[in-house]
C-alpha cells in the first residue's frame, strides 16, 4: 500500500485532489495537509511514498518542505504543483532534484499520470537487481563477521571502554561512534532462515537507511537480528527514529520482493546510551521471540507494543538420538508453535521412548529435565505462566518430580507441550481481541476528529501498514469500512434530531465538508441524510 500526502494552503483545492486522487488510487492511503508545516509533522510521523505540493504558500514554501522532506525521507517521490508557468519555479524545483513539475491548469490526468509513473519507479526501485547483487558479494567477504562478533561482546559489556572501541571500530571498519547514543532495530526472519538469508536482509536494511544512518548489525541467532543504528551526523540524532520510520515499508517490501522472505521489526524508538543496550537488547529479544506470534508476519512494532499495561491478561548415535537431537528439536518446535510439528514430534519421542529402559537411566532423566526446563522456560518468556497456573491439572504435572516410566515421562512431556499450545493460542486471541477493542473504542471517542491509519497506528505503537493489514487478519474487515460504519450510525442517531443542520452533522461525525458526508452517506444507505431524516424522524 502507497502512502500520498497532497499538500495546498487553499483548503478547497486540497480536498478536491484527495478526492480525486482517492478515487483513481483505491489501495492507497491519501492524507491532506493545509501548510508546509503540517505536512513536515506529517512526514515526521511515517515515511510517505509520493508528495504532491504545492510550490508557493504561505509560511513554508513547497522548497522548503522539500529540503526537510530530503533530509527525512530522501526516497520520497515529489509533484510540484504551481499556477505559474514562470520557469524560475520550475527551475528551482529541478535543482532540488524534484522531476515532477506540473502546472494547476493541466488537465487532472496529467497529475495523475505522473503519480502512477512515482509508484512504478518505486516498484522498479524495490526490484532492482543490484541490492541481490551487493548481498551477494557481501556473502564473500568476511568482515561483517567480525565486526558482529566484535560488538557482539562490545555490547555485553557493562562498562565499553571508550578509547579502546574507537580503536577497535576503526580496525573493523565500523561506522558508529562510541561517544553517541543508539537507535534499536531488532528483526525477526518469518520464514526458514539461514546464514545467507540473513546478511541478505542486513544488506537490505543497511541499502534502505543510508547514507542518513549509519548502521551495524551486531546479532544473528536463529531468525533474531539486531542492528545498532546512529544519524551520520551528531545534528541528525533527533531525526533519527523518522527516517526509521519512513522507511519500514520500503524495508519489509524489498525483503519480500527481492529475497522472498518476510521479516518482522521491532524498533526502540528511544535512543540507547552505550552501558544499557545489554538489557535493552534482551528485552528486545524476548519480545521479537516470545511476545511477537508466529501468526504476526512482517509486523513492524514498536516496543511500547508489549508494555504490560497494553496486554494485561484476566557422545554415540544413540546417545545424540536420545538427547541432542530431541532436545534442539523441542526448543524449534516450542519456539515456531507450530501444532502440527509438535504433534509429529511427540509421536516420534513416544516411539523413542519405547525403546529406552523401562525406567530411564541417568542419561534419558538428564534429557527429559532438559526438555522440562525449556517448556517451563518458553512459558516464562511468553507471558503465559500466570494463566498456566491457574490449570490446577497442569500445575500439578508441571511441578511433579521427573518420575515414572520412560514413556509415562514421554507422554506427559507431550501433554505438557499442548496445553501450552492451547494457552499460547488462548493468550494469542485475548491480545487480538484487545487489540481490536481498543482500537474500537479511540475510534467511538474520535469521531469527529482526526481518524486517519496514522493517528490509530501512533496510539497502538504499531506501523500504519501492519495496522491495517492486521486488522483485516483479525477481523475480515477494513478498517476504513469499519470507521465509516461507526459515523453513519452516529449520524444517524445525529439526524433525529430535527432541529440540527446536515453542515452541523457532517463535522460531528468527523466530515472536511457537508458535500462529502452526503455523498458517503447515500453510498451507505442508499439515500440522502435528509431523506433518510424524513423516512425515519
Amino acid at each position: 500500500m502507497y502512502r500520498i500526502l497532497i499538500v495546498d494552503d487553499e483548503e478547497i483545492i486540497t480536498n478536491s485532489l484527495v478526492r480525486m486522487v482517492q478515487a483513481a488510487f483505491p489501495q492507497a492511503d491519501v492524507y491532506a495537509a493545509y501548510s508546509g508545516n503540517q505536512a513536515l509533522q506529517y512526514i515526521q510521523r511515517a515515511g510517505f511514498d509520493v508528495l504532491v505540493t504545492d510550490i508557493q504558500m504561505p509560511g513554508m514554501s513547497g522548497i522548503e518542505l522539500l529540503k526537510q522532506v530530503n533530509e527525512i525521507n530522501p526516497q520520497c517521490k515529489t509533484v510540484f504543483l504551481s499556477g505559474h508557468d514562470d520557469f524560475d519555479y520550475a527551475y528551482q524545483a529541478l535543482q532540488h532534484h524534484a522531476v515532477r513539475y506540473i502546472l494547476k491548469n493541466e488537465n487532472d490526468e496529467i497529475l495523475l499520470s505522473t503519480i502512477r509513473q512515482c509508484m512504478d519507479e518505486i516498484e522498479a526501485e524495490t526490484r532492482n537487481q543490484e541490492i541481490i547483487t551487493q548481498a551477494q558479494e557481501l556473502l564473500l567477504q568476511f568482515q561483517p563477521f567480525m565486526k558482529r562478533e566484535y560488538l557482539g561482546k562490545l555490547i555485553q559489556k557493562q562498562d565499553p571502554g571508550v578509547e579502546e572501541a574507537g580503536t577497535e571500530f576503526a580496525r573493523h571498519g565500523i561506522r558508529l561512534s562510541i561517544h553517541m547514543p543508539v537507535l534499536l532495530l531488532a528483526g525477526r526472519i518469518d520464514d526458514n532462515s539461514s546464514s545467507e538469508t540473513a546478511n541478505a536482509v542486513d544488506m537490505v536494511v543497511r541499502n534502505c537507511l543510508e547514507p542518513a544512518l549509519h548502521c551495524e548489525c551486531c546479532t544473528v541467532q536463529l531468525s533474531y537480528m539486531l542492528w545498532l543504528i546512529q544519524a551520520a551526523a551528531p545534528e541528525g540524532q533527533g531525526r533519527a527514529v523518522m527516517q526509521v520510520r519512513a522507511a519500514a515499508e520500503r524495508l519489509q517490501r524489498t525483503c519480500q520482493q527481492t529475497l522472498q522472505v518476510s521479516v518482522s521489526f521491532l524498533l526502540h524508538t528511544t535512543l540507547t546510551e552505550w552501558k544499557d543496550v545489554r538489557v535493552k537488547a534482551s528485552e528486545m529479544y524476548h519480545a521479537v521471540g516470545y511476545m511477537l506470534e508466529p501468526s504476526e508476519r512482517m509486523a513492524f512494532v514498536y516496543l511500547d507494543y508489549f508494555s504490560p499495561e497494553h496486554w494485561h491478561d484476566t557422545g554415540n548415535t544413540q546417545e545424540k538420538t536420545y538427547s541432542e537431537e530431541f532436545t534442539e528439536t523441542w526448543k524449534h518446535v516450542l519456539q515456531g508453535n507450530d501444532e502440527q510439528a509438535l504433534q509429529a514430534f511427540g509421536h516420534r519421542l513416544q516411539v523413542v521412548a519405547l525403546t529406552m529402559p523401562e525406567y530411564p537411566g541417568d542419561r534419558e532423566l538428564l534429557m527429559f529435565h532438559q526438555m522440562h526446563a525449556d517448556l517451563i522456560h518458553l512459558m516464562i518468556e511468553s507471558g503465559c505462566i500466570q494463566s498456566v497456573m491457574e490449570d490446577s491439572v497442569f500445575h500439578s504435572l508441571l511441578y511433579k518430580p521427573v518420575s515414572g516410566t520412560s514413556v509415562q515421562l514421554a507422554e506427559r512431556l507431550v501433554y505438557l507441550g499442548n496445553k501450552v499450545f492451547e494457552i499460547r493460542k488462548q493468550h494469542q486471541k485475548n491480545r487480538e481481541d484487545l487489540l481490536i477493542q481498543r482500537i474500537h473504542e479511540y475510534i467511538l471517542s474520535h469521531l469527529e476528529g482526526d481518524l486517519s491509519l496514522l493517528t490509530i497506528s501512533e496510539k497502538m505503537y504499531l506501523n500504519p501498514s501492519y495496522l491495517s493489514r492486521r486488522y483485516k487478519e483479525i477481523t475480515g474487515e477494513n478498517l476504513s469500512d469499519v470507521i465509516t460504519r461507526y459515523r453513519i450510525e452516529k449520524a444517524k442517531e445525529l439526524l433525529k434530531d430535527g432541529n440540527m443542520r446536515i453542515h452541523g452533522i457532517a463535522e460531528q461525525v468527523g466530515y472536511l465538508s457537508a458535500t462529502h458526508f452526503i455523498r458517503v452517506f447515500r453510498k451507505a444507505t442508499g439515500m440522502t441524510p435528509q431523506d433518510w431524516r424524513s423516512r425515519k424522524g
